[in-house]
């Protein structure tokens, strides 16, 4: 049984959901919205397999995927390499795409209809889109070639309206299948000229797309019309490389930049508004898929690492790729069935497991992997700083600036299982906000898992 009940103090209402408080700052509709999200993620949120890899017919790298339902799937990658499957991954073949160059976005978006983005350096200098109408059988080129244009995403919302997204500042969309390519109309001169990484389309009407500019902004668009009009808002400093749309109204992203490591991006108004979070983890976070609407998983590339959440990012783990693979792109056809690739032809099959199966699996850990808000919170120059960890390991906490800059070491060491704490004291450092990040890496885990929290000095 879910019990939940409102609590109010001075004007404030929060709602305690499985032993949590939530404060009401969204306004009663979006509030009730977000308690809901909660209890049906709640319900959702355990990791349920694991990845293994599989037979490849390639050793080139593959840097993209695409499937429109459990048995039928693309890869794509250097080399022009375009491989098929009917079987759910069991078996892979090689289609000729007729061209050398790297394929790097392919879309389907059905069994027949396929489109792939390749970038030419050596004549043109720019992208060539091809299309398949036959599975992949036959792939001819999709009208004249983009010259100074580098296409990194295509998607479709339905057999005419398509968008194309990419490098330096390329934006543009079709009505008639792709036959003609125009610029989009955005409402802002401020993020007109930000490059476009990703598309998330939620239905022919209502989608959004994601980029940005290291160390200047990410930025995500909005259209609720169909794509007549879009909307820029910038959500955070460094670009968002993929998003995930779970429903109308909660909306999460991934990304980040070399120097703070991968950062995440959530709505829960449909768009109005953007949290943005650094996670304090290496790498670049560059794609995202969800297997069900709390457990997802998002790929560090050469950092040869995933990272996942059980609880639609409110916390990440992170675990090395099968034979450390370096893993460029990810998918969910359903809640059973993804698939990864990566490096050198890498194929990953994810392995769903009961959850009678997975008490060792390194979501099992995480959810007993605890991080307390500090207290008092907010405080003024001392502070304590509470968390629980499953198993004996080596543990981390720092405590970060809003840039993400480490500021100050508090832990450093092996710990045994069980509660700690360790006080805070900010005597020397300016009143503002400030996060404290928390990295266990058990001692029989490969993994690892970070939990970051905010809190509030007051002077």
């Amino acid at each position: 049984m879910i019990l939940y009940f409102p609590i109010t103090t001075n004007e404030t209402t929060f709602v305690r959901v499985r032993g949590k408080e939530y404060q009401n700052k969204m306004g009663k509709r979006n509030f009730i919205s977000f308690i809901v999200f909660v209890l049906i993620t709640g319900v959702l949120g355990n990791v349920s397999g694991t990845w293994t890899k599989i037979n490849s017919p390639t050793r080139q790298t593959l840097k993209t995927v695409c499937f429109v339902d459990s048995l039928h799937g693309w890869a794509a990658g250097d080399s022009g390499t375009v491989i098929h499957t009917i079987d759910g991954g069991q078996n892979w073949a090689l289609q000729n795409s007729g061209t050398e160059n790297e394929i790097v976005d392919i879309f389907f978006l059905n069994r027949q209809t396929g489109w792939a983005v390749s970038w030419n350096i050596s004549s043109i200098f720019g992208t060539i889109l091809l299309r398949t109408q036959d599975g992949g059988d036959h792939w001819s080129n999709a009208g004249d070639p983009l010259v100074n244009k580098f296409i990194k995403s295509i998607s479709f919302s339905d057999s005419v309206n398509g968008y194309l997204g990419g490098l330096p500042d390329v934006f543009l969309q079709t009505r008639n299948g792709g036959l003609d390519w125009t610029p989009v109309r955005i409402d802002t001169a401020t993020f007109s000229h930000f490059p476009v990484f990703n598309f998330a389309l939620y239905n022919v009407n209502y989608g959004f797309a994601c980029g940005g500019h290291y160390d200047l902004a990410g930025v995500i668009w909005r259209t609720v019309n169909g794509g007549q009009n879009w909307s820029a808002q910038g959500v955070g400093p460094e670009p968002v490389h993929q998003l995930q749309i779970i429903d109308s109204l909660h909306i999460v992203g991934v990304g980040g930049d070399p120097e703070f490591g991968s950062s995440f991006v959530c709505s829960t108004d449909g768009g109005d508004s953007w949290q943005y979070q650094t996670l304090g983890i290496f790498g670049i976070a560059s794609a995202l898929a969800f297997r069900t609407a709390a457990e997802g998983w998002a790929t560090l590339g050469t950092v040869r690492k995933f990272i996942f959440t059980s609880d639609t990012g409110s916390t990440w783990g992170e675990i090395s790729t099968p034979e450390n693979s370096a893993i460029f792109d990810l998918t969910f056809c359903d809640p059973q069935n993804g698939y990864a690739v990566g490096d050198s032809g890498a194929i990953l099959k994810y392995d769903f497991l009961s959850n009678a199966n997975t008490q060792n699996k390194p979501a099992a850990q995480l959810s007993r992997f605890q991080l307390e808000q500090n207290y008092p919170n907010p405080f003024n120059s001392r502070t304590t700083i509470r968390f629980q960890i499953p198993a004996e390991g080596f543990v981390q906490l720092k405590i970060l600036d809003m840039f993400g800059r480490q500021i100050a070491l508090l832990i450093n060491e092996k710990r045994t299982a069980g509660s700690h704490r360790v006080d805070f004291v900010a005597k020397s450092l300016p009143s503002g906000y400030y996060f404290y990040s928390l990295t266990f890496s058990p001692e029989k885990n490969t993994g690892s898992f970070t939990r970051i929290r905010k809190m509030l000095l007051v002077k």
